[in-house]
């Protein structure tokens, strides 16, 4: 079974590969989401905690006549499609368990 972002996902591998990051490193994967209640967040938070996930930047910002929390769910893997695949689907779950918004990954280059 494919994600949601499976495009994107070929996408940015293949332009960390371009950029020359060694995919044999583990690589902190920063999976980012945005909330639109602070309930949501609560339970998005619980859910990347017992699955595994650092969180690393939480907060929260105004958002048209409301508020929008957002976070970065982390876990350090050896970047693959496989492996971005599977924590891209567990985590598209998430976002609609919590009816959050998930918007895609990033990683830093490592050599």
């Amino acid at each position: 079974m494919k994600s949601k972002n499976y495009k994107r996902n070929v996408t940015v591998l293949e332009a960390l590969q371009e950029a020359g990051s060694n995919a044999d490193k583990e690589h902190q994967i920063e999976h980012h989401f945005y909330c639109f209640s602070e309930e949501n967040y609560q339970k998005l938070l619980e859910l990347g905690r017992s699955a595994g996930y650092k969180i690393m930047f939480e907060g929260n910002a105004d958002y048209g006549d409301g508020k929008m929390w957002q976070l970065d769910l982390v876990k350090s893997v050896k970047p693959s499609l496989d492996v971005l695949e599977a924590q891209t689907l567990e985590l598209e779950a998430f976002a609609e368990k919590t009816e959050s918004d998930y918007d895609g990954w990033g990683t830093e280059v490592e050599v």
